[in-house]
């Protein structure tokens, strides 16, 4: 649905399918309130919407999005809420709403690192160690890790910031686990 000076445009699901969607954007409305909207379009008709929508987000426009492709909010939202059971259970930005989440870390040294260096630290979890590669899980910042990784020989550090998929996951599970400890 797109609205412009009072108008509505909608339609069976017409944000679906390349039609409606130049429909809905065509009039250049403040708002746009979408529904799934890429979900029977081909890859290329994809990225002709992204850049529709952040050509609205540059004119100031407000673009509501609705979508169960996290990739997809990840890709064109500057904000993020997460409902759950008709409930808002988070609104953050995109950012923020990552960094709820666990950052991967894998390092890889000369020789064998003591993983008791690594699983002391704050925010730090699952520690492994294999043959001078360590991999972790960090919650929050990174740079005790990188101080207690300097005081080895580094030869590599990967450290991959978890998507807005992981992040949401990581969440439900949290929740779900919260409702399952609570119902014994």
């Amino acid at each position: 649905m797109a609205y412009q000076s009072g108008h509505t445009v909608e339609g069976r699901n017409d944000e679906s399918n390349p039609v409606g969607l130049i429909i809905a954007f065509q009039h250049r409305p403040e708002l746009l309130v979408l529904d799934e909207p890429t979900s029977s379009l081909d890859p290329l008709v994809q990225q002709s919407f992204y850049a529709l929508v952040r050509e609205a987000k540059a004119e100031g426009r407000t673009v509501f999005l609705s979508s169960h492709i996290l990739g997809e909010v990840e890709r064109t939202c500057d904000r993020a809420a997460i409902i759950r059971d008709g409930r808002l259970v988070q609104v953050d930005r995109v950012e923020a709403l990552r960094d709820m989440a666990h950052r991967q870390v894998e390092m890889r040294f000369a020789g064998p690192v003591p993983p008791a260096e690594f699983e002391r630290l704050s925010g730090v979890s699952d520690v492994t160690a294999d043959d001078g590669v360590l991999r972790l899980r960090v919650f929050g910042t990174i740079a005790p890790v990188i101080r207690a990784a300097t005081r080895f020989e580094l030869v590599d550090f990967v450290s991959r910031e978890p998507s807005l998929e992981e992040t949401f996951l990581a969440q439900y599970g949290q929740e779900t686990a919260g409702v399952a400890s609570h119902d014994r």
